[in-house]
């Protein structure tokens, strides 16, 4: 997939969420140490309070995840399920907070109503945290920055239904690209994105998802958006929808089945990049006194040529990308093909 802004989306939900949970337990604190002028049980400094509640952050993250509150059907959808999701949440990361207080004797809790106090000021932190954050989305989008541009394809009704909720609904993050369908099924006001076919649209635009809207030709259609590495989504039938084979998700109010062509998109994607990173740094820094060993031995063997070989190749995705290895041939022999080389050997 070339982009998700729905996962930056969901990175901000949580950088935001992150905010709202450590300020709201430090100004539930503050203003119980030093606006409330009744006396308290202990006196805990104001800055290892807060350190602590960000150490705790992680675990509260994962409670609003377990809850579905990073999910798109959930922070577009109702605001009344979502807050419900939230006083919830709220309530629970107290109590684990209260939970690791109690084991761990830190006495973060001067008082028992700073506990109260933060949740409530947590729940409604969060809420409008979470409506600036939409808000500024709402820009975005307007602005056609994080949008996602998509290809209709199918002689349907669903066709003319879909576009006609991809434009109602511009908070979904959809902007037609293409569509490629018989005039019948699309709308007056669409037809001057109409394509012939969809290698001619896939040509024009660039586009990021493709939904079908009909059974022909599935196994072609998918295959371009696996060779594009394109999401790809199905608007079943009700017997397909009977026997759904991916992730549903509603369009407006028609249901779509996400077909991944990749089990790598969305959060896997960054879990996996980071191991990569993180697995990369420790089996680098675990061979780097073998690799300067074999580079010395090679340098000092041959002192005029060096160690390491450059070479360009293909990535996975036909990217020229360059890598850099020990060299393992003589260095007359580089840059030769292998033909000139055998010659150069003396082999036939």
């Amino acid at each position: 997939m070339k982009k998700d802004p729905g996962l930056v989306f969901r990175i901000c939900l949580m950088l935001g969420d992150a905010f709202a949970i450590v300020f709201s337990f430090a100004f539930a604190y503050y203003i119980r140490t030093h606006i409330d002028t009744r006396p308290y049980y202990f006196n805990s400094e104001l800055w290892d309070f807060a350190l602590t509640i960000l150490f705790l952050v992680p675990i509260w993250l994962i409670i609003l995840a377990a809850l579905g509150l990073y999910k798109k059907s959930v922070f577009l959808g109702s605001h009344l399920n979502e807050a419900s999701k939230l006083l919830i949440a709220s309530a629970l990361g107290t109590m684990t907070i209260i939970t690791y207080d109690f084991f761990y004797q830190h006495n973060l809790f001067p008082v028992r109503l700073v506990a109260i106090w933060a949740t409530l000021l947590c729940f409604i932190f969060l809420i409008i945290i979470r409506n600036i954050l939409r808000l500024f989305r709402r820009q975005f989008i307007r602005a056609d920055r994080g949008t996602i541009r998509a290809i209709v394809i199918g002689d349907s009704k669903n066709t003319e239904y879909l576009l006609e909720q991809i434009a109602a609904n511009p908070e979904a993050g959809y902007r037609l690209s293409g569509v490629v369908a018989g005039n019948s099924y699309i709308p007056e006001e669409f037809r001057n994105k109409k394509f012939s076919s969809l290698s001619a649209a896939l040509a024009h635009t660039r586009p990021d998802v493709i939904f079908q809207t009909d059974e022909n030709q599935t196994e072609y259609v998918y295959k371009q958006a696996i060779d594009r590495h394109l999401l790809y989504y199905f608007i079943p039938s009700e017997a397909a929808l009977s026997t759904q084979f991916g992730q549903l998700e509603l369009i407006g109010d028609i249901p779509s089945i996400l077909v991944k062509v990749t089990p790598l998109i969305g959060g896997a994607r960054v879990l996996k990049r980071l191991t990569d990173i993180i697995l990369g740094l420790i089996i680098t820094i675990l061979a780097l006194i073998p690799m300067v060993i074999i580079w010395l031995v090679s340098k000092f063997s041959d002192i005029k040529h060096s160690p390491i070989y450059k070479d360009e190749r293909l990535s996975l995705y036909n990217k020229h990308i360059c890598i850099y290895k020990f060299r393992s041939m003589k260095p007359e022999y580089s840059g030769l093909t292998p033909e000139e080389a055998f010659t150069k050997m003396g082999k036939p």
